[in-house]
């Protein structure tokens, strides 16, 4: 399956965002790129969570190969995760303390 939307990856280790990619929503480069991620940090299947937005049709693609390697997912509205952002990425107002 193939869909012509591009898949964004972040790793997030302890908080820490490690690296931000972005990949063909292709099974073939989703396993691969799964694959080297966590070969290169040591991870299990065990130790992980897959999140995501849920976009329904866009990453049914990852949705499905994560199930097939029984994979911890969660999968969130984009809604909340808009909401739950705190400062917005893009704005450059500077917070400043009296005194």
């Amino acid at each position: 399956m193939y869909l012509k939307t591009p898949l964004d990856f972040s790793v997030v280790v302890d908080g820490k965002s490690l690296q931000h990619l972005g990949i063909k929503n292709r099974t073939v480069e989703i396993k691969s790129t799964i694959n080297k991620i966590m070969r290169g940090l040591g991870a299990t299947v065990d130790d992980t969570i897959f999140c995501m937005e849920h976009t329904g049709m866009y990453n049914l693609p990852v949705v499905k190969w994560l199930q097939s390697q029984q994979c911890k997912m969660w999968l969130e509205s984009g809604v909340h995760i808009r909401k739950t952002l705190g400062v917005v990425r893009g704005k450059t107002i500077k917070l400043t303390v009296p005194g």
